[in-house]
């Protein structure tokens, strides 16, 4: 049979064994970002909790404060034992915690000031 008179490949006539290479290579890689992942989630969320213990959260917004901050040790144990998808789902829930408790902190002081203020 020569290419003129042979019927055009359609998007089924592929051969699938590139597709099937690359869907398992990508399988076979996927873990391998956890850790990653992990990283660029827990940094924001540690910097959030730090931030906050600095504006005085663990005084004006102690429930928001330590809720963040064991949100991110249990961010760190479930990392450190290789479960990071939940890891990563406690460090941005702890991220979330601290901003939180940082703008509550804000808050909590200017009404403060304002009660000392009349």
């Amino acid at each position: 049979m020569t290419a003129s008179t042979a019927a055009p490949r359609t998007v089924d006539d592929r051969p699938r064994a590139p597709r099937t290479f690359i869907v398992a290579l990508a399988c076979a890689l996927l873990p391998a970002c956890g850790p990653s992942l992990y990283t660029f989630q827990i940094l924001p969320a540690s910097s959030a909790v730090s931030q906050a213990e600095q504006a005085g959260a663990p005084e004006h917004a102690p429930y928001e404060y330590w809720t963040a901050h064991e949100y991110l040790e249990k961010a760190a144990e479930e990392a450190n034992e290789g479960n990071y998808q939940d890891a990563i789902r406690f460090a941005e829930r702890a991220r979330e915690m601290g901003e939180l408790a940082q703008e509550e902190t804000s808050r909590r002081m200017r009404v403060s000031r304002e009660d000392e203020a009349q």
